[in-house]
């Protein structure tokens, strides 16, 4: 169910921290931690957070989104439902090849 409210900034900022907390444990180590309202979250849970939103990311987002697809595509369209589904299918996907090749 899409949010009726608009995307509170900080957790657009948590949201950019998780692409890039995302793009640094695709190499290698435990899953890093954010912190967003006061507490710790795992990357993969801000990138659901953002994912009741149906508003429009900004470009500079999409774009590193993008290309972390690694020419494998993109997210959906362009919001941050979009976006926080794609980062989520991403980490669900790297967890899956990392469990299957140990």
């Amino acid at each position: 169910m899409a949010a009726q409210y608009p995307i509170p900034q900080d957790l657009v900022d948590a949201f950019r921290g998780a692409i890039q907390a995302f793009n640094t444990w695709r190499w290698e180590g435990p899953v890093p931690m954010l912190r967003f309202a006061g507490r710790p979250f795992p990357f993969y849970t801000i990138a659901q957070f953002v994912s009741v939103f149906d508003q429009d990311m900004p470009d500079d987002i999409y774009q590193t989104l993008y290309s972390l697809g690694n020419g494998n595509g993109g997210p959906e369209g362009k919001t941050f439902a979009d976006g926080g589904l794609y980062l989520r299918r991403l980490y669900e996907d790297l967890r899956e090849h990392r469990a299957m090749n140990c």
